[in-house]
């Protein structure tokens, strides 16, 4: 990942002093993958720290929300607006920075939902979802135009 960076045996805290693998390790330092297999312990680490304060901020919370849901349906119809919550706390945390979303092939839809016509229903999640994003821009590529207007007069 950078090959550029020396890699110090403190980086290592998973592997006791004299340890054969950490000597070795430490012998391979230049070679890049090496670097990133003994980085991957603080990775983890600094993910574990995060997952702990999204959970301490929020995740408790969307648990009981996500419990008083009755039916798999309602969770899957949250999804987006879940997503998006998380994203937004992801750009606060970030100072405002602004986010670019591309989808392409976006005709896909159709044509994985089976029905292989421009039907509404398969990309309703997509409209809902975009529909809750701040602070972020979602830019859709696809063959034929959205047709979301025809579904959804707010989108003029």
């Amino acid at each position: 990942a950078h090959p550029h960076l020396p890699l110090a045996r403190s980086e290592l805290r998973f592997l006791g002093e004299g340890e054969i693998a950490g000597d070795l390790i430490g012998a391979l330092a230049d070679v890049p993958v090496i670097g990133l297999v003994a980085r991957l312990p603080r990775v983890v680490e600094q993910a574990g720290r995060a997952v702990r304060e999204w959970w301490t901020r929020r995740g408790q919370e969307e648990l009981r929300n996500i419990a008083a849901l009755s039916e798999p349906a309602e969770v899957e119809e949250w999804l987006p607006a879940f997503f998006a919550a998380d994203l937004a706390d992801w750009c606060q945390e970030e100072g405002g920075r602004r986010v670019v979303i591309f989808v392409d092939t976006f005709e896909a839809l159709w044509v994985a939902d089976g029905r292989g016509t421009r039907g509404a229903a398969p990309d309703e999640w997509v409209r809902d979802w975009a529909g809750y994003l701040e602070n972020v821009l979602l830019v859709v590529a696809g063959r034929s135009p959205l047709r979301w207007l025809e579904e959804d007069d707010s989108w003029r």
